[in-house]
């Protein structure tokens, strides 16, 4: 595959015919594939390219990234869902951004327009049908961030539903919003039919907390556990597989952490500008190649026990 290819529309719709059908097939079910959620600007799409293989200094990305113009108007990058296949069968999702201000804009002047329309076409109706118009007109505010949320949470449940592994992007710092979206879109998320058909079984992804540009503090021992802490709070009645083999690298990385059989799924990435070479701390390179090899060794199928 040469280049991503949107396979959902920014209204959550399958497009049709969908470019997928030309890469993937119902006998063949051997794909590894990896999700990414995150607010606006967080850096997924960037992320994801460079688990595609591409190199931080390559001009050409798989998934395009936010460009200098779009950062300063404040608008998102990628609109829907796109998709990528590597060459080692993974199938990595790009998304567009959850809770963003830049999509609710969109959907508030949509909704807007929409309303305009039904507004003209009650006073059509009133003038030649003589009936008072006793409603219509333009929504306001809540209903687009209603609706906006309510994709944010058919977004992330879907996710959940199709793949092996989700990367949850936080940037700089954890989020508690990006993480209460997520633990509320587990309600949602439908039954997962296992591929042998077995009964009472749900199959659940593993989640990969994931702090982008991470700063020195956090690699202090003390600010780690403190932030792994947090998280583990807020997930503590998740049934997501939060603990596994994801958590292995702080072992190689941060030996000062006391040990853990079941580590908790926290990964951090430094920024890409940074190139201070103190061997106390993982180069952003090193960082990225790690976590690539941690999600191509992860398992396809993980059953919940």
């Amino acid at each position: 595959m040469k280049r991503s290819a949107r396979i959902i529309d920014p209204n959550l719709h399958w497009r049709e015919p969908s470019p997928a059908l030309g890469f993937l097939q119902q006998e063949n079910t051997d794909f590894l594939v990896v999700g990414v959620i995150g607010q606006q600007g967080v850096g997924k799409s960037s992320l994801m390219s460079l688990l595609g293989g591409t190199n931080c200094r390559d001009k050409r990305f798989h998934f395009r990234p936010q460009g200098f113009e779009t950062k300063e108007k404040g608008c998102h990058m990628t609109a829907g869902v796109e998709m990528f296949i590597t060459s080692e069968r993974m199938i990595l999702l790009d998304t567009q951004p959850v809770l963003s201000t830049s999509l609710l804009d969109e959907l508030c002047v949509n909704d807007r327009e929409r309303g305009y329309v039904k507004m003209l076409f009650f006073m059509f109706w009133q003038r030649h049908v003589k009936i008072r118009r006793t409603g219509g007109g333009a929504p306001d505010l809540a209903s687009g961030l209603s609706l906006h949320q309510v994709q944010s949470l058919q977004l992330v449940a879907w996710l959940m539903s199709v793949c092996h592994v989700i990367l949850v992007l936080h940037d700089q710092a954890p989020d508690f919003n990006l993480v209460r979206l997520l633990t509320t879109a587990e309600m949602l998320k439908p039954t997962t039919t296992p591929p042998d058909g077995t009964d009472n079984v749900d199959f659940m992804p593993e989640v990969v907390f994931v702090i982008n540009r991470s700063n020195r503090d956090l690699y202090q021992p003390a600010n780690f556990i403190a932030c792994e802490q947090i998280i583990a709070a807020l997930m503590k009645y998740s049934k997501l597989k939060v603990r596994g083999h994801f958590g292995s690298w702080r072992k190689n990385l941060m030996l000062e952490l006391p040990k853990d059989e079941h580590p908790f799924n926290i990964f951090m990435v430094p920024s890409a500008n940074d190139r201070c070479r103190n061997p106390a701390y993982p180069s952003f390179e090193l960082t990225i190649r790690t976590l690539r090899n941690l999600v191509l060794s992860g398992e396809k199928y993980g059953k919940l026990d």
